[in-house]
């Protein structure tokens, strides 16, 4: 540094005249400025030259005049003698890392217009990846990787974590010999069918067409909705507000400043995804064919599957809060407890009780493969054909359901406020004339009963047919989580929280006898139990069953003979050290009201992001908690795989 800056004296007294008509401010900023637009400059020379250009790029020059306010023949003059220092001086800015406010400014005032973002962002090489792509004929470049040429440009808002919304522009190069497209953060094959997405993270996630969003600012969102339920919609909302007034200076013509939910939606789990494929040593690869929910619901469903049982983070873990430790004549043994619990939260689902298809879209009632039944009448238990124009059958009985379905709150509060009056004026001879009428959806007026009030239970019974007018949702979610809050596994109910349901999700999430918990709490373990000793299933000989402490204490009769004997914590003595129960049983009421938090905010998502954002935040909280287990000194470990899934005795 102190040769460059030597070279630096002896250069400006070979030009006195720079010293002469520029202050010591515009000299440090034009190497600010010129340093920052290093790779753009670089962009503008042949990919074989790496030091700096002998002439700057004119609209670049033209920036540099623009805003230090001198000549193009001081800029020429200035880069001339100094490129060699600006090329080589080590600054803050990078033009991958974040400009400073000023900087920011300045090419939003200056640079825009001459084709310069705030980030000008560039695939990672000029050269064609692909192995087998070389120059062949003899030359100076022979086997050595092909340039890449064809560039194309795209004018993108960058949405950045500090500055808010700015414009920048996106390049792309492409290989004629393989023609392979290479963008900022991914390329894409010759077929134009995949898209491989480079190693490691990027500094910014490409999310659609025109909107790059910075990982940093990823990241904050994430944080906010695994800790503080923060929607996506919230986040969008609260960046808009936080940004505001940037948003209204963003220059005219320009992608739209506005974020949006679904933007951030996107982002989230593009960043996760490139995340677990970076945990595991591989390239996130997705389709390139179809939109973005369908090119990202694929990779989705694939990591969902790759959860099932044993393949979730932290799924072996033990640590003090959840493990005892006891020697049985001389043999280590341990001792691992969890509790089992349902919430509900749900999606929409098929129609079908306990169907587990995909919906062909959200507002789709049922799946592909029950279409059919869109045309039944919607009356449970009923499979008569529904007139178009209905969900109901002819049957009176059934069409008046669909009438008081169709009914407009208006209407309805209007006739309610009609019989007050009514009320109100009883005994009065003239009454009231102007009486309601309702049309019905054929524009036929419809006479309506006024004294149609709640009447009394009839002797033959008050069951009335159910209809189901709209979408059926799945019943619950079923999780696992060890006693000190790390939550091991998570199923979707569709029908019910049903015992065999339950009894094949513990199959597949322990699916060996050794990896079966000692101690498995559950609020109906005694049912289960009953139900796992009549179908002679021995999968859980070596694990007890006992009803939580505080639903035995609330929800299970003392004279039940069953559950006192097979579920009653007290009974073991493993469960109880110095006069305290040794494990929390609570520790999925406890969880439940965390998860609860995203009820909200996933009720209207496809099963694939639906699933991937429940595990996604679960596996972020779990972290979180083993984190806090390392700090309270609880010793938390991840037991090798093998010693829970070795072959069973």
């Amino acid at each position: 540094m102190s040769n460059s800056f030597n070279h630096l004296l002896a250069t400006l007294s070979d030009n006195p005249v720079l010293i002469e008509v520029l202050d010591l401010r515009t000299f440090v900023l034009f190497f600010r400025l010129t340093h920052y637009l290093h790779n753009h400059i670089q962009w503008m020379s042949s990919p074989f030259h790496t030091g700096p250009p002998a002439h700057l790029p004119p609209k670049v020059a033209s920036f540099l005049s623009s805003a230090l306010s001198i000549s193009i023949s001081v800029v020429t003059t200035l880069w001339s003698s100094l490129r060699e220092f600006a090329w080589s001086v080590s600054l803050a800015e990078a033009d991958s890392s974040m400009p400073s406010q000023d900087i920011v400014e300045m090419l939003v005032h200056h640079g825009v217009q001459r084709e310069i973002g705030v980030h000008n962002l560039y695939p990672p090489s000029r050269f064609c990846m692909a192995s087998n792509c070389k120059y062949q004929q003899r030359g100076y470049h022979t086997g050595e990787q092909r340039a890449l040429s064809e560039p194309l440009s795209n004018h993108v808002t960058y949405f950045s974590q500090v500055h808010g919304p700015v414009p920048a522009i996106s390049h792309s190069l492409g290989c004629s010999n393989c023609g392979a497209r290479y963008y900022p953060t991914y390329y894409i094959h010759r077929h134009n069918t995949l898209r491989t997405h480079y190693e490691g993270i990027p500094h910014s996630i490409h999310v659609a067409t025109h909107a790059y969003v910075e990982t940093s600012l990823c990241r904050r969102f994430t944080s906010s909705t695994v800790n503080a339920w923060v929607s996506f919609s919230n986040n969008a909302r609260i960046y808009n507000q936080e940004h505001a007034h940037t948003r209204q200076k963003f220059p005219a013509g320009w992608a739209n400043p506005d974020l949006t939910p679904t933007v951030v939606a996107d982002a989230f789990f593009i960043l996760a995804l490139l995340q677990e494929q970076k945990e595991r040593g591989l390239y996130l690869e997705l389709s390139n064919v179809g939109d973005q929910s369908d090119r990202l619901d694929h990779a989705l469903r694939l990591r969902t599957i790759s959860l099932v049982g044993p393949g979730r983070e932290n799924w072996s873990h033990i640590c003090d809060k959840c493990c005892a430790k006891r020697d049985e004549g001389g043999q280590f043994c341990i001792i691992r407890a969890v509790v089992m619990d349902g919430i509900t939260i749900g999606r929409p689902c098929c129609k079908v009780h306990n169907c587990q298809e995909e919906l062909p879209s959200q507002r789709a009632h049922f799946c592909k493969n029950h279409a059919g039944l869109n045309n039944e009448c919607v009356v449970v238990g009923c499979h008569a054909a529904a007139p178009p124009g209905y969900k109901t059958c002819p049957d009176p009985s059934h069409r008046t359901l669909e009438d008081t379905n169709g009914r407009s709150a208006l209407f309805i509060l209007r006739r309610r406020l009609e019989r007050l009056r009514m009320s109100a004026s009883a005994g009065d001879e003239e009454g009231i004339e102007d009486g309601l009428q309702e049309v019905g959806a054929d524009g036929i007026p419809r006479d309506v009963d006024e004294n149609d009030q709640c009447t009394e239970k009839p002797d033959g019974g008050n069951t009335q047919p159910k209809a189901r007018f709209g979408r059926r949702r799945t019943h619950n979610e079923q999780l696992v989580v060890a006693t000190c809050g790390v939550i091991l596994g998570r199923a979707t109910m569709f029908g019910s929280e049903g015992l065999d349901g339950t009894r094949v999700f513990l199959h597949a999430l322990f699916p060996t006898k050794s990896s079966v918990p000692q101690v498995i709490f559950y609020d109906t373990a005694c049912r289960l139990k009953k139900h796992i000793l009549h179908l002679k299933d021995h999968h859980f000989d070596r694990c007890i069953m006992p009803v939580d402490a505080f639903h035995a204490k609330t929800k299970h009769k003392e004279s039940d003979e069953f559950c006192g004997t097979h579920c009653n914590a007290a009974m073991f003595p493993e469960l109880v050290v110095n006069g305290h129960w040794r494990f929390n049983s609570s520790a999925a009421e406890m969880t439940n009201a965390w998860f609860g938090g995203f009820q909200a905010m996933t009720r209207e998502m496809r099963a694939a992001r639906y699933d991937f954002f429940l595990d996604e935040m679960i596996k972020l909280r779990n972290r979180t908690i083993v984190g806090d287990l390392h700090s309270s000194g609880a010793q938390p470990v991840v037991l090798p795989l093998e010693i829970l899934l070795n072959s069973d005795v």
